[in-house]
Protein backbone atom coordinates (compact mmCIF):
# COMPACT_ATOMS: atom_id res chain seq x y z
CA UNK A 1 0.00 0.00 0.00
CA UNK A 2 1.19 3.78 -0.98
CA UNK A 3 1.76 6.30 2.05
CA UNK A 4 -0.79 9.04 2.45
CA UNK A 5 1.39 12.07 2.06
CA UNK A 6 0.87 14.47 4.99
CA UNK A 7 1.58 18.47 5.73
CA UNK A 8 4.44 19.34 7.11
CA UNK A 9 2.40 22.30 9.13
CA UNK A 10 0.76 19.97 11.85
CA UNK A 11 2.50 21.12 14.45
CA UNK A 12 3.20 18.06 17.12
CA UNK A 13 1.38 17.53 20.17
CA UNK A 14 -0.03 21.10 22.20
CA UNK A 15 -3.66 21.47 23.99
CA UNK A 16 -6.37 22.11 21.56
CA UNK A 17 -9.50 24.30 21.21
CA UNK A 18 -12.48 25.03 18.98
CA UNK A 19 -12.04 28.24 16.81
CA UNK A 20 -14.79 30.47 17.97
CA UNK A 21 -15.33 31.51 14.29
CA UNK A 22 -15.62 28.31 12.47
CA UNK A 23 -15.38 25.66 15.23
CA UNK A 24 -12.15 23.21 13.73
CA UNK A 25 -9.83 22.14 16.29
CA UNK A 26 -6.30 24.62 16.46
CA UNK A 27 -3.91 25.21 19.04
CA UNK A 28 -4.78 27.20 22.33
CA UNK A 29 -1.90 29.56 21.60
CA UNK A 30 -2.95 30.01 18.38
CA UNK A 31 -3.43 33.78 17.17
CA UNK A 32 -4.73 32.83 13.65
CA UNK A 33 -6.92 30.48 12.92
CA UNK A 34 -5.54 27.77 10.15
CA UNK A 35 -8.88 26.87 8.58
CA UNK A 36 -10.67 30.28 8.35
CA UNK A 37 -7.81 32.67 8.47
CA UNK A 38 -9.39 34.66 11.42
CA UNK A 39 -7.24 36.71 13.70
CA UNK A 40 -7.71 35.37 17.24
CA UNK A 41 -5.94 38.69 18.76
CA UNK A 42 -5.83 42.23 18.21
CA UNK A 43 -2.87 44.40 17.16
CA UNK A 44 -2.09 44.64 20.90
CA UNK A 45 -2.57 41.11 21.62
CA UNK A 46 -5.93 41.12 22.90
CA UNK A 47 -8.31 37.96 22.48
CA UNK A 48 -10.96 38.59 19.58
CA UNK A 49 -14.37 38.01 21.52
CA UNK A 50 -17.73 37.10 19.41
CA UNK A 51 -20.26 38.83 21.20
CA UNK A 52 -24.12 40.19 21.72
CA UNK A 53 -22.61 43.85 22.15
CA UNK A 54 -21.19 43.93 18.34
CA UNK A 55 -24.21 42.41 17.14
CA UNK A 56 -22.42 39.13 16.66
CA UNK A 57 -19.10 40.51 14.98
CA UNK A 58 -16.01 40.16 16.20
CA UNK A 59 -15.47 42.42 19.89
CA UNK A 60 -12.34 42.96 20.90
CA UNK A 61 -11.77 42.22 24.72
CA UNK A 62 -9.24 42.92 27.15
CA UNK A 63 -10.21 39.92 29.55
CA UNK A 64 -10.72 37.00 27.26
CA UNK A 65 -13.20 34.77 26.78
CA UNK A 66 -14.50 31.33 28.26
CA UNK A 67 -12.42 28.56 25.85
CA UNK A 68 -9.26 31.13 25.07
CA UNK A 69 -7.54 28.77 27.14
CA UNK A 70 -7.45 31.87 30.49
CA UNK A 71 -9.68 29.38 32.39
CA UNK A 72 -12.00 32.49 32.90
CA UNK A 73 -15.82 32.27 33.23
CA UNK A 74 -17.70 32.65 30.43
CA UNK A 75 -18.71 37.18 29.59
CA UNK A 76 -21.92 38.27 29.86
CA UNK A 77 -22.32 38.34 26.21
CA UNK A 78 -22.19 33.97 25.50
CA UNK A 79 -25.33 34.86 28.35
CA UNK A 80 -26.81 36.73 26.30
CA UNK A 81 -26.53 34.89 23.26
CA UNK A 82 -28.50 31.65 25.06
CA UNK A 83 -31.10 34.23 26.42
CA UNK A 84 -32.50 34.66 22.97
CA UNK A 85 -33.26 36.61 19.61
CA UNK A 86 -34.19 40.54 20.83
CA UNK A 87 -37.41 41.72 20.44
CA UNK A 88 -36.52 44.03 17.63
CA UNK A 89 -34.94 41.01 15.37
CA UNK A 90 -38.34 39.23 16.05
CA UNK A 91 -40.50 42.18 15.38
CA UNK A 92 -38.62 42.72 12.09
CA UNK A 93 -38.44 39.66 10.82
CA UNK A 94 -42.26 39.16 11.97
CA UNK A 95 -42.48 42.03 9.35
CA UNK A 96 -40.89 40.11 6.58
CA UNK A 97 -43.06 37.41 7.08
CA UNK A 98 -45.95 37.09 9.75
CA UNK A 99 -44.98 34.57 12.24
CA UNK A 100 -41.59 34.48 11.68
CA UNK A 101 -41.28 36.33 14.75
CA UNK A 102 -42.63 33.63 16.84
CA UNK A 103 -40.82 31.37 14.98
CA UNK A 104 -37.99 32.95 15.65
CA UNK A 105 -38.63 32.70 19.56
CA UNK A 106 -38.78 28.68 19.34
CA UNK A 107 -42.32 28.88 19.40
CA UNK A 108 -42.54 27.10 16.13
CA UNK A 109 -45.82 25.60 16.12
CA UNK A 110 -47.20 29.12 16.41
CA UNK A 111 -45.58 31.06 14.07
CA UNK A 112 -46.24 28.04 11.38
CA UNK A 113 -49.89 28.41 12.46
CA UNK A 114 -49.97 32.98 12.11
CA UNK A 115 -48.05 32.37 9.04
CA UNK A 116 -49.96 29.38 7.18
CA UNK A 117 -53.05 31.12 8.20
CA UNK A 118 -51.91 34.69 6.71
CA UNK A 119 -51.13 33.37 3.65
CA UNK A 120 -54.67 30.92 3.01
CA UNK A 121 -56.51 33.93 4.34
CA UNK A 122 -54.57 36.29 1.29
CA UNK A 123 -55.29 33.65 -1.22
CA UNK A 124 -58.71 32.94 -0.22
CA UNK A 125 -59.11 36.44 -0.72
CA UNK A 126 -57.47 36.25 -4.29
CA UNK A 127 -59.86 33.62 -4.98
CA UNK A 128 -62.93 35.46 -4.58
CA UNK A 129 -61.84 38.93 -5.90
CA UNK A 130 -60.17 38.01 -8.94
CA UNK A 131 -63.00 37.70 -11.01
CA UNK A 132 -63.49 41.52 -10.15
CA UNK A 133 -60.82 42.74 -10.98
CA UNK A 134 -60.84 40.82 -14.00
CA UNK A 135 -63.63 42.11 -15.40
CA UNK A 136 -62.57 45.87 -14.92
CA UNK A 137 -59.31 45.04 -16.40
CA UNK A 138 -61.68 43.77 -19.53
CA UNK A 139 -63.43 47.11 -20.10
CA UNK A 140 -60.13 49.26 -19.51
CA UNK A 141 -58.13 46.90 -21.99
CA UNK A 142 -61.50 47.08 -24.58
CA UNK A 143 -60.97 51.09 -24.65
CA UNK A 144 -64.10 51.27 -21.85
CA UNK A 145 -63.68 53.25 -18.89
CA UNK A 146 -63.62 50.99 -16.03
CA UNK A 147 -65.61 52.36 -13.02
CA UNK A 148 -66.32 49.86 -10.06
CA UNK A 149 -69.56 49.37 -9.80
CA UNK A 150 -71.80 49.64 -6.83
CA UNK A 151 -72.53 45.76 -7.12
CA UNK A 152 -68.89 45.05 -7.59
CA UNK A 153 -68.10 47.21 -4.48
CA UNK A 154 -70.76 45.51 -2.44
CA UNK A 155 -69.20 41.90 -3.84
CA UNK A 156 -65.82 43.30 -2.49
CA UNK A 157 -67.43 44.64 0.28
CA UNK A 158 -68.57 41.21 1.30
CA UNK A 159 -65.21 39.19 0.83
CA UNK A 160 -64.31 38.99 4.78
CA UNK A 161 -61.01 37.44 3.83
CA UNK A 162 -58.80 40.59 3.46
CA UNK A 163 -60.38 41.28 7.02
CA UNK A 164 -58.92 38.10 8.57
CA UNK A 165 -55.27 38.50 6.59
CA UNK A 166 -55.14 41.97 8.72
CA UNK A 167 -56.63 40.74 11.70
CA UNK A 168 -53.91 38.29 11.49
CA UNK A 169 -51.08 41.00 10.56
CA UNK A 170 -51.93 42.60 13.45
CA UNK A 171 -51.97 39.18 16.10
CA UNK A 172 -48.77 38.35 14.74
CA UNK A 173 -46.98 40.96 16.20
CA UNK A 174 -49.00 41.00 19.73
CA UNK A 175 -48.00 36.97 19.92
CA UNK A 176 -44.52 38.16 19.50
CA UNK A 177 -44.98 40.42 22.01
CA UNK A 178 -46.80 38.21 24.39
CA UNK A 179 -43.84 35.96 23.79
CA UNK A 180 -41.19 38.36 24.60
CA UNK A 181 -43.09 39.41 27.67
CA UNK A 182 -43.62 35.54 28.91
CA UNK A 183 -41.39 34.84 31.91
CA UNK A 184 -39.08 31.91 30.79
CA UNK A 185 -39.49 28.51 32.36
CA UNK A 186 -36.62 27.15 34.39
CA UNK A 187 -36.52 23.34 34.49
CA UNK A 188 -34.72 22.28 38.14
Amino acid sequence: MGKVATSGAEPAGGERRPCPFCAELILVEAKKCRYCQTMLVDAQGRPVIVGAESGGRPAVGAAGAAGMGSGAAPSSSAAADQAGPSLLSCLLANLVFPGLGSWRMGHRWRGFLIGAGLLLSILLYAQSAVPIYQKLLTQTLRGRKAVLTAEQQAELDDIIWHKVAAGLFIYSFVDVWLLYRLPTRRSS
